[in-house]
């Protein structure tokens, strides 16, 4: 059998031997294995090719280093972190002392310590941010297929497969549903809904903040009708409650309702005793009965 000279195992090594110590290659023991495999399968001798051959070879295996090594240094390059709220809400603090509320499955990815230009983070479900200012480094959050860019301010994203809403408390946020939609600009009490497929979102530009009772833990009614307040105490609670009277539906009430560390018939107790309606609890789910005739 022939075996590589000492000159063309050189050649090998001189293109390897300038990587770093934790990638070991020993090329003349591999090559040696290559030709002894392909020897015993074939049945043939190994007919050698000359010094030609051998800079193909300790070329490829420069690329192979140079590929492995420039992986690496990607690889390192950015950490993402993930969080996925597992109880009704979930309060995270960002790196750059934004703060998080996540509710129940939603999830959040961010870039470990906000390396780079900007603050990167990308969000499925619903959550509230209250975003530290750093006009230096915007804070651009995926969701769905788009984006919502902040320098600092306080507002809420729900997304899902099929849509996509964004509500501003306070400061203004830009939108932009998918890349082929002009951005919107949404300030104090609007909201951008889109649904996928659509052409732009809808814009709203004044809206109820009591959307955001599961992050407050506060509801504010004046002259409300009682299946919205029913509708958002549910969303709230992450629950469903039907109400069987509909004489009812439609009454208006002017209340303010506490949520934060009080079960659902706590924080109902107050209509429960004006309405006269009985809450019942089934597998989850909830059913007011009973009531007046009438408001």
């Amino acid at each position: 059998m022939n075996r590589f000279n000492d000159e063309d195992t050189q050649a090998v090594w001189e293109v390897t031997k300038s990587y770093e110590p934790d990638l070991q290659l020993d090329t003349e023991a591999g090559l040696r294995r290559l030709q002894n495999r392909i020897a015993a399968e074939k049945g043939a001798e190994i007919v050698p090719m000359g010094g030609r051959w051998i800079r193909a070879v300790a070329a490829a295996v420069a690329l192979a280093v140079a590929a492995f090594v420039g992986l690496q240094f990607l690889g390192n390059g950015e950490e993402w972190v993930t969080v996925t709220a597992q109880m009704n809400k979930e309060e995270i603090t960002l790196p750059d002392g934004s703060h998080v509320w996540l509710k129940e499955n939603a999830q959040l990815s961010y870039i470990e310590n906000f390396g780079g230009d900007t603050r990167q983070l990308k969000l499925e479900g619903e959550a509230f941010f209250d975003v530290a200012k750093n006009p230096a480094k915007p804070f651009i959050i995926e969701a769905g297929e788009g984006t919502v860019t902040v320098l600092g301010t306080s507002f809420s994203i729900d997304t899902d497969e099929t849509s996509t809403e964004v509500l501003v408390k306070t400061g203004k946020v830009t939108y932009q549903a998918t890349e082929e939609v002009e951005p919107v600009l949404l300030t104090e009490n609007m909201k951008a809904a889109y649904e996928v497929g659509a052409n732009a979102p809808i814009v709203n530009t004044k809206v109820s903040l009591n959307t955001l009772a599961w992050q407050s833990g506060i509801l504010q009614y004046r002259g409300e009708a009682l299946k919205q307040i029913l509708s958002d105490v549910g969303n709230a609670y992450s629950v469903s409650i039907e109400l069987t009277n509909k004489d009812l539906a439609n009454c208006t009430f002017t209340d303010i309702i506490q949520l934060k560390g009080k079960s659902i018939e706590q924080a109902l107790a107050g209509l429960l005793t004006q309405t006269q309606l009985k809450l019942e609890e089934k597998n989850g789910a909830y059913r007011l009965s009973g009531g007046k005739t009438g408001c």
